[in-house]
């Protein structure tokens, strides 16, 4: 299993859950799934420098598989129109093989 640990600072909240429900069914024919996803409104300790108000671990088979998911052209698309509107930062905080 490949996991990437990530934190967000999401700007639009509606326009981020229309990035959602767009590459959800992308993310499953990769075998992808969210293990964990929290909204947060306090951060103790915060490197990136960044606000953080969204963190989540996504899980994958394997580290290929999350790369192809990641190059596909439909994701991509989703990402491009909901993503990057609705997202103003964010920050990989690991990669676990």
């Amino acid at each position: 299993m490949f996991e990437r640990l990530v934190a967000l600072h999401v700007s639009d909240a509606d326009v981020y859950q229309e990035y959602r429900d767009g590459m959800m069914p992308i993310l499953a024919l990769y075998g992808g799934r969210f293990r964990y996803d929290f909204h947060v409104s306090d951060t103790g300790f915060n490197e990136s420098g960044h606000p953080i108000n969204r963190v989540f671990l996504l899980a994958f088979p394997d580290q290929e598989t999350s790369d192809r998911f990641f190059s596909d052209t439909d994701y991509k698309k989703v990402r491009a129109t909901f993503f990057d509107a609705s997202v103003e930062h964010t920050t990989v905080i690991a990669e676990i093989q």
